[in-house]
């Protein structure tokens, strides 16, 4: 399986979210999976990436040409740099079979409301797994709820990903799927 990790490309201090990443690229490696990731060696994006790629994952690097320079220091099977941003986010949704959001940034609250709409309007069907470790999305995640209860927006929220707030709780959900 091809799993889309989207996460933070800054150091973290918060040692939660250090072990949501670590434990998550280990169990992609240990479990003979393929990461898909942002391709940057620093931060969250880099422990995944570290604890993915030394224990044997494949790893497919995918970048937009504004940030190409992060990719210093990555080794990949294969290295996809995009003319956008939103090209790339096109890019890993094609490549991969699920989308995990761990803590992260503006980029990553992006990568997910992004794979939310894509995915309400068909364009892909990867199930998505976000990470809400430390309550972090709690606002997001209550904004979504709260369109769907007053009839803003088509979908429950709850059909189209799944959430849960620690690295055990989604490598469970992860040992569920089946592509």
């Amino acid at each position: 399986m091809k799993i889309f990790v989207g996460c933070s490309s800054r150091d973290i201090g918060n040692p939660v979210y250090n072990e949501i990443a670590d434990k998550i690229g280990e169990f992609i490696a240990s479990n003979g999976h393929a990461l898909v990731f942002g391709g940057c060696s620093m931060g969250l994006m880099g422990r995944v990436y570290s604890k993915a790629k030394s224990g044997g994952a494949k790893v497919i690097a995918t970048q937009a040409k504004v940030y190409a320079d992060e990719l210093e220091g990555v080794e990949a099977y294969d290295v996809k740099v995009l003319d956008t941003i939103n090209d790339r986010k096109n890019c890993y949704k094609r490549c991969a079979d699920v989308l995990v959001f761990i803590p992260g940034g503006i980029g990553t609250l992006d990568e997910f409301i992004d794979a939310l709409e894509t995915r309400r309007a068909g364009e892909h069907l990867c199930p998505m797994l976000i990470v809400n470790a430390d309550g972090l999305y709690d606002g997001v995640l209550d904004t979504l709820d709260r369109m769907y209860k007053e009839n803003l927006a088509s979908y429950g929220t709850r059909e189209l990903y799944h959430a849960v707030h620690t690295a055990d709780e989604a490598i469970d959900f992860l040992n569920q799927i089946r592509v």
